[in-house]
């Protein structure tokens, strides 16, 4: 079943070094945010999508067009590079891969009679402009729609660390709404203990257990809010949730294999919030059709 699934292996800047090609032709930058990937000083949608364009306008920003080639073939060449240097560190997430596809459109739009400072400085901004468009604005809306299903006695469920979670519910406390919370965390990297300590520092009230302890705990939860890595076309989410395996490291030939994604099936999600407000999960089509048709930045 998981055989398509490659073993963990620790990632060092020797390794990159010696087994990638694309690491001893990227920006310092890309290098950079490559192994803080890999060693998972970067984690979560936004963070790591966020971390990705600020290389990447660091590539343009040092960016020179070589004698006899054009911008736009050319930078889109080192960009293909460093995109595939961070693939081999950790594979995209999808919120980077729509901030991959736009990029490139940007640049394959570039005209070869533009001035090469003018054209980099279009493309900075093209790239600012998304970043506070698509995800500080689109971040910031999605708390504030959230927000208004957080009511005086609920206790709350959220699993691992969600940075948009942790934001909704410092905002629900803030606007004076009393609940409580209980993290659910799971190996192998234990994040729910990072959220667990944000809530206690600003007064949220909150209860940390194991994935396995669920049955228990679920039975007095009132709401369930899950930070998605992305929404399918079906409505389901992506999200993991799996339980950690008994003595495992005592039964010979077996390795661990934590996955960190899974596919939630739409029957089981109640709302989706979005940006655009909170919705079904069989509206996800519409809106994502809608989302396309949109002009580009």
């Amino acid at each position: 079943m998981f055989a398509h699934l490659p073993p963990y292996k620790s990632v060092t800047l020797d390794k990159l070094l010696l087994e990638s090609e694309a690491a001893s032709k990227v920006h310092p930058a890309v290098l950079r945010l490559g192994l803080k990937y890999a060693g998972g000083a970067v984690v979560g949608a936004n963070a790591r999508c966020l971390a990705m364009l600020r290389a990447f306008s660091e590539v343009i920003e040092d960016y020179a067009t070589p004698e006899g080639k054009v911008l736009s073939r050319d930078l889109a060449a080192q960009l293909n590079t460093a995109i595939q240097f961070l693939v081999e560190c950790r594979p995209l997430s999808v919120s980077m891969g729509n901030a991959i596809k736009f990029l490139k459109l940007q640049v394959s739009k570039v005209d070869p009679s533009t001035p090469e400072a003018e054209a980099k400085q279009t493309l900075l901004d093209k790239v600012e402009r998304f970043i506070e468009e698509k995800i500080v604005f689109a971040s910031r809306e999605v708390v504030a729609n959230a927000a208004t299903k957080v009511e005086n006695g609920d206790v709350i469920l959220t699993y691992a660390h969600s940075a948009v979670i942790f934001d909704l519910l410092l905002h629900a406390h803030k606007a004076g709404v009393r609940f409580k919370t209980i993290v659910v965390d799971g190996r192998p990297h234990c994040e729910g203990r990072k959220l667990l300590r944000k809530l206690l520092h600003h007064g949220i009230p909150a209860t940390y257990c194991l994935l396995n302890s669920l049955s228990y705990v679920i039975q007095e939860v009132t709401k369930t809010f899950l930070g998605a890595s992305a929404v399918m076309s079906n409505g389901g989410p992506s999200r993991i949730a799996s339980s950690p395996l008994s003595a495992w490291s005592d039964l010979p030939y077996l390795g661990l294999l934590n996955v960190m994604y899974d596919a939630m099936p739409s029957d089981l999600v109640t709302l989706i919030v979005t940006e655009l407000g909170i919705i079904p999960p069989t509206s996800v089509p519409v809106i994502l059709r809608e989302y396309r048709q949109d002009p580009p930045l």
